[in-house]
């Protein structure tokens, strides 16, 4: 059937003409519901200062900045500076073994939007029966502790290292990275209610 010339509806208009029967549009059968995010256990301590704190990191590689917890900030008692109008700090960030030498110097926007839980309760799943722990950048990845830090966008290329393995749960595969394992994917299809 040809379309009239003053017609100027596009082809794939999605709209319903005015006498047109339509279906309401429903929602798939399932939805990936679960999900590991990866995360790590971290040493930060201020630039040379020796002491330092144990703090949960997510590696977020799409997110542009690194961020740290304003209460995390606080507690640490971080110098911070201005920049731009917004509030950084510089420290250091270690691998949690305290026998690695690996650090990295960031700067990261100071914000209220952090530590959060990332899951609403701790994950069932074990994705780390298959490795042993003193390579996984968090001992327990499952749990729902907060996290305090954001590895952002502009530390990630030195994090990221080749190779991955599947973990056998759903499709969460173990990534490698400077700081050990992370784990990253959707854990199972859940069925809707």
């Amino acid at each position: 059937m040809e379309r009239p010339a003053d017609d100027f509806r596009p082809v794939h208009d999605v709209r319903p003409a005015s006498n047109a029967r339509h279906a309401p549009i429903a929602s798939p059968p399932f939805r990936w519901d679960l999900v590991f995010v990866p995360t790590a256990m971290v040493r930060i301590a201020e630039d040379g200062v020796d002491t330092w704190a144990t703090i949960r990191a997510l590696v977020n590689q799409s997110s542009t900045m690194s961020r740290i917890a304003y209460s995390t900030f606080r507690r640490l008692d971080l110098r911070s500076f201005t920049y731009q109008g917004n509030r950084f700090t510089t420290f250091r960030v270690m691998h949690r073994n305290q026998n690695s030498t690996w650090a990295l110097k960031i700067n990261a926007l100071i914000t209220e939007a952090l530590p959060f839980r990332p899951y609403s309760d701790p994950l069932l799943d074990d994705p780390t029966r298959d490795l042993a722990q003193d390579t996984l950048a968090d001992p327990d990845p499952r749990a729902n502790t907060s996290v305090d830090l954001e590895l952002g966008g502009d530390v990630y290329p030195r994090l990221q290292r080749d190779g991955h393995v599947f973990s056998g749960i759903g499709d969460v595969n173990a990534f490698q990275t400077t700081l050990g394992y992370v784990f990253v994917g959707s854990i199972r299809n859940m069925p809707r209610h």
